[in-house]
């Protein structure tokens, strides 16, 4: 059995190895997060496989070998919760989501489909967090329903936007914050509002092809969740394999989750054994529950 100084040898090797690989899988996953949402599948995997990472091993960046961006952005059971929360089981609908939870500019989904939208709904139900939904225009005074979720810290999905979008919208889609002392203020709708850190605005659109302006682009992550054939075959898969071998994938799910919880129990251990560590009498060689060590 390993004992736990051998353990933190294998982790400082591994932690080197990746603080030397740290910069180039960083650098591909926030190109990843930032810019490929809007292209379909084919695209995204030419764009990051045959020309970023061609590109970076001509500058000699170093990376982690057989890197994969979705992976370096969330893990297994990031993806087993947002299926149990229905996002659709394709590669596409994983990125989409991965991109959608770590980009800090607002979200702006083409979703004629509406599963980005329904898998939303869900993640809020589930999450058990307030997600008013609004059109603008055409909800009955939407502008205060939008100073209501700045303030309170809402989750606020607006709906069946088109090309071009209200002009009242302007400060919140290009987060005119102003600091005043440890407080951010947003002036809209001839109000100065306390920005809540907790505000998420999300943007939905049922066109197929939306052109937009530039400083629309600049101010959303526009994300793709169009329905191809290839995530159609995906998501057909995965609903055979779901019916036909049921037990085997709950199983799967369950030793993912398993393994997770126990490597957040792992880390949770070797936190607290550090903190009595740092706090041990320097004069004493290791208090007695720091040797007995379950």
């Amino acid at each position: 059995e390993m004992c736990i100084r051998d353990r933190w040898a294998n982790n400082i090797t591994e932690l080197n190895e990746k603080l030397r690989t740290f910069i180039g899988d960083s650098l591909l996953a926030a190109a990843f997060i930032s810019y490929i949402g809007a292209f379909s599948y084919t695209f995204r995997q030419s764009l990051w496989q045959d020309i970023w990472l061609e590109d970076m091993k001509k500058r000699g960046i170093p990376m982690s070998p057989g890197v994969e961006p979705l992976y370096i952005i969330v893990s297994e059971a990031d993806i087993a919760k947002w299926k149990n929360q229905k996002l659709p089981a394709d590669q596409v609908s994983f990125e989409n989501a991965a991109i959608l939870t770590s980009c800090t500019r607002w979200p702006l989904i083409i979703d004629p489909q509406k599963q980005g939208i329904e898998w939303l709904m869900n993640k809020a139900e589930d999450e058990k967090y307030e997600m008013p939904r609004i059109q603008v225009p055409g909800t009955r005074n939407w502008t205060k329903e939008i100073v209501r979720c700045v303030r309170d810290g809402l989750a606020l999905m607006i709906e069946n936007a088109g090309d071009e979008f209200a002009p009242a919208l302007d400060p919140v889609l290009a987060k005119r914050y102003i600091q005043v002392g440890k407080r951010f203020v947003l002036k809209f709708d001839d109000e100065d509002l306390d920005v809540s850190p907790d505000f998420r605005l999300y943007i939905q659109t049922k066109l197929s092809n939306p052109h937009y302006r530039p400083e629309i682009t600049a101010q959303c992550t526009i994300i793709n969740f169009i329905v191809t054939e290839k995530g159609l075959e995906d998501q057909m898969l995965a609903t055979v394999v779901e019916i036909e071998n049921s037990e085997m994938e709950a199983k799967r799910e369950a030793i993912v989750k398993n393994q997770n919880e126990s490597k957040w129990k792992l880390q949770e251990l070797e936190k607290d054994l550090l903190q009595k560590l740092s706090e041990a009498d320097p004069d004493t060689i290791l208090e007695l529950s720091l040797i007995h060590i379950s």
